[in-house]
């Protein structure tokens, strides 16, 4: 995959000055740039791997997308955990309204919810301080519409 970063000459010449300076390439110094932000389970020190993620929360208001990625946490698997607890507790409304039709699933919707949102909150851990302000309905459609693009890319 090619990847197009837009810098003024300034920050091109600068970049190219620490590449020479280190015997490398602005593509690899670019690529194990990305691996460490992106692979927490890398054999890189410690020291690196906090120095990486400092680096990381220093940008503006991360979004829950981008904590979902950076924590390995799939997106996909977040909006269906969500939607899990949102068809769980309608069953639950429905059965109090139609006991009649409550089979035995209807005995462990309680415990259902409770392990799906214990899902949830575990891969928000650490988001939801930063973004005290977050509207988790804005966050949930921007992440639909990345999980939709990312299949489009995907397929295609």
């Amino acid at each position: 995959m090619t990847i197009t970063v837009d810098l003024t000459s300034a920050e091109f010449d600068k970049l190219l000055e620490k590449c020479i300076k280190i015997e490398s390439t602005i593509e690899e110094i670019v690529e194990n740039f990305i691996r460490d932000l992106v692979n927490n389970d890398s054999n890189e020190s410690e020291e690196r791997r906090n120095h990486i993620k400092q680096w990381y929360y220093m940008l503006p208001k991360p979004s829950l997308l981008d904590h979902l990625l950076y924590w390995g946490f799939d997106p996909e698997e977040y909006l269906n955990l969500l939607d899990e607890i949102e068809t769980a507790e309608k069953d639950k409304e429905y059965f109090k309204i139609h006991p009649e039709e409550a089979g035995e699933e209807a005995q462990y919707i309680d415990s259902d919810i409770e392990e799906y949102d214990e899902n949830r909150r575990r891969m928000e851990v650490g988001w939801w301080s930063w973004k005290k302000e977050a509207n988790r309905e804005e966050e949930t459609a921007a992440l639909k519409k990345w999980v939709k693009k990312r299949k489009e890319i995907i397929d295609d």
